[in-house]
């Protein structure tokens, strides 16, 4: 019994690792197959053969697979995700090109969109760069921000007497409220933009790491004093540890909120970036430009996001196998 359930096992994972190749071969039989009713008379350039080279690729990845073990791992776990999103991409192109039930200006072929983004894609690639690097400029300046402010508000009661009514007033004030108070302090460059998103970054980490730092257990600290620990020891070995998990979480928190500063400030008042052309496709009823765009976003974001975890799990992986009392 064990040996046919692992036969099985095994046989069920081989279907799963070819489950996405397989749906995009029917959805090529499907175009074929289904004549094209909108626009009359309009044919496809690129769409056929973007199916064609999406099958090739998770063919050719699944094929891979059956050598590679993590890369094999990573297919059969997320293969009914990949299919999924294959089976949408299809069932938009039936309520576009096939039928015509979904029309321009808000609606196009996905035919549109591949071209767009083949004629746009090196714009589109120092659009990304223009984002990414806003992003990352007002990221740092609130994670330094917020772990100097932070900390010392959580060590020093001075401090704490004067960082507490900045964070209590002017700290829940979301950044985008400030906008116009920001753009007119600083009209030039990106400066704007960067101080906002530093504002999305700095209060969540600072509320975050003051807490965890004045919450810390007295007992553990005294115990490592007696033991003969020097100040500079007992910050780095116990306190850093101990509240590292709450920087963490300041650290998603506020990353999620700089995402949407980002998309604010970029689409209202920073040119430049990758938001601000889609911005600018959506005002002139380019829609396929925008959904060409929104999965550079998308992939942008979870990468960044993806980053953080790893990031988490190896400065926390002494958390592994810890069990609260």
């Amino acid at each position: 019994m064990n040996k046919k359930k692992k036969m099985f096992e095994k046989k069920t994972d081989i279907l799963r690792l070819f489950f996405p190749t397989i749906v995009l071969l029917i959805e090529c039989g499907i175009y074929y197959l289904v004549p094209n009713a909108y626009p009359v008379g309009y044919e496809p350039e690129v769409w056929p053969q973007f199916l064609l080279v999406a099958a090739a690729f998770f063919a050719v990845l699944s094929l891979i697979g059956l050598i590679a073990r993590p890369l094999r791992t990573r297919l059969v776990k997320y293969c009914f995700v990949i299919a999924a999103f294959c089976i949408l991409m299809g069932i938009y192109d039936l309520l576009t090109l096939k039928s015509g039930i979904l029309q321009p200006p808000m609606w196009y072929c996905g035919d549109k969109i591949v071209i767009y983004f083949m004629k746009h894609w090196t714009t589109l690639l120092t659009e990304t760069g223009v984002s990414l690097g806003l992003l990352g400029r007002g990221l740092i300046m609130g994670v330094l921000a917020g772990a100097f402010c932070g900390t010392l508000s959580g060590i020093s009661k001075v401090s704490n007497y004067w960082i507490a009514p900045l964070l209590r007033i002017i700290g829940p004030i979301p950044p985008l409220v400030m906008m116009p108070i920001t753009f007119a302090m600083f009209p030039k460059g990106n400066a704007a933009a960067t101080v906002l998103i530093m504002w999305a970054m700095w209060f969540p980490l600072t509320l975050k790491l003051t807490a965890a730092i004045r919450n810390l257990p007295p007992d553990v600290l005294e115990c490592a004093r007696v033991l003969g620990a020097s100040k500079l020891h007992v910050v780095i070995h116990v306190i850093i540890p101990l509240v590292l998990p709450a920087v963490f979480q300041g650290l998603f928190m506020g990353l999620s909120s700089s995402f949407g500063t980002m998309g604010a400030v970029e689409a209202l008042g920073s040119p430049g970036g990758i938001i601000y052309d889609l911005n600018v496709n959506s005002d002139l009823c380019r829609y396929y430009g925008v959904y060409a765009i929104f999965p550079i976003l998308v992939a942008c974001f979870s990468i960044i996001v993806r980053i953080l975890f790893w990031i988490r799990d190896y400065c926390l992986r002494w958390q592994k196998g810890y069990k609260r009392g």
